[in-house]
């Protein structure tokens, strides 16, 4: 038996046919019939949306209604204008990967009136099988962003991400870090080159791409810090910040020739690549009996020991330039009494 439920007004209607959710709508003498989901709190929105469109249309006002491919680039210049080049390439590769997803389907919206909540759930499932649940929520939210702006500017009434569930996210696993024995195999195992590198992440605890874009200007010799800074095209994934400098670190980096302004670069004084470094390292795991290692893993050390010597983690937690604790977390399990420690500190 098909059950059918409507909520019905003068300019459209939503209706319910066995589990899924519809809107019926006449518009320039043009029958509207679409499928819009589950979700009658979403089936709402979307008739509140088309009876404001109409009811413009009737009293002679004019909709700002925008097209997608004229959209997209003005709101990636205003991402430009106040974000760091980081974050506008993100916005930039989501707005991609939204246009390429809604050009495949049957009734392919051109304008950002079109896009429906139901094609936003239809594009969170898309991308479900392709990346990771968190990825996911990180582009549900910037597109709650895109679609923001775009409300704000009266191209459009209602936000189409506004109800959109986002994803569970998988609890965090524990990071994999190297006991001492395993860094002493893993540096026997590498070239002079990659064995410099591989130093200074361990007692730095940098990302690479802090590593790749340091350059001599960085280094305070004199406060024997590092300062990891936004370049020109690049900028760090957390704040700004600077980090000390032990003496591992310190004899490494006062021993590499200086080729460029780039601390560590290739034979010829361009940019180290990436892939290059990535491909030695794991050569170098491999012929140390390391598994599920990679140069992160140098990062998730650099912390550890940090913790199991002792550090409190709101220290860790700025010397890797998370930007929010609870990312620096995953590491308490190593410090097992560090609450016992804080509380013996009490003297009431």
């Amino acid at each position: 038996m098909v059950l059918r439920l409507s909520f019905l007004c003068q300019m459209a209607r939503i209706f319910k046919i066995g589990k899924n959710w519809y809107i019926d709508y006449s518009l320039d003498g043009r029958r509207i019939r679409k499928v819009i989901g589950r979700s009658k709190g979403i089936a709402r929105l979307a008739l509140a949306d088309i009876e404001v469109k109409i009811a413009k249309r009737r009293a002679g006002f004019a909709i700002l209604d925008k097209k997608i491919s004229d959209y997209v680039p003005q709101f990636l210049t205003h991402i430009k204008a106040h974000s760091k080049p980081l974050t506008t390439r993100r916005y930039r590769q989501i707005s991609e990967h939204l246009t390429n997803f809604l050009e495949t389907l049957e009734d392919s919206p051109t304008r950002l009136s079109e896009i429906t909540p139901s094609m936003i759930e239809q594009y969170k499932l898309y991308r479900l099988d392709v990346v990771k649940p968190q990825t996911v929520t990180t582009e549900l939210n910037c597109l709650h962003h895109f679609f923001r702006h775009a409300v704000s500017m009266k191209y459009i009434t209602v936000n189409p991400t506004q109800e959109i569930q986002k994803p569970k996210a998988a609890k965090k696993k524990t990071p994999r870090f190297l006991t001492k024995d395993e860094i002493t195999s893993l540096v026997a195992e590498c070239s002079p080159n990659l064995g410099n590198i591989v130093t200074v992440l361990l007692n730095i605890g940098l990302r690479w791409g802090e590593l790749q874009n340091l350059e001599w200007s960085d280094i305070d010799w004199k406060n024997k810090t590092v300062h990891v800074r936004v370049k020109e095209n690049w900028s760090p994934k957390g704040d700004e910040r600077r980090v000390p400098l032990n003496e591992s670190a310190q004899t490494v980096l006062r021993d590499l020739p200086r080729r460029s302004n780039w601390i560590f670069s290739t034979s010829t004084g361009n940019h180290v690549r990436q892939q290059g470094t990535w491909t030695a390292f794991k050569k170098a795991c491999q012929r140390a009996k390391l598994e599920n290692v990679t140069l992160h893993t140098l990062r998730h050390t650099f912390a550890s020991h940090l913790v199991m010597a002792g550090v409190d983690l709101t220290t860790v937690s700025k010397l890797l330039g998370h930007k929010d604790i609870s990312t620096t977390m995953i590491y308490s399990h190593l410090s097992p009494d560090h609450l016992r420690q804080a509380v013996e500190r009490l003297r009431l």
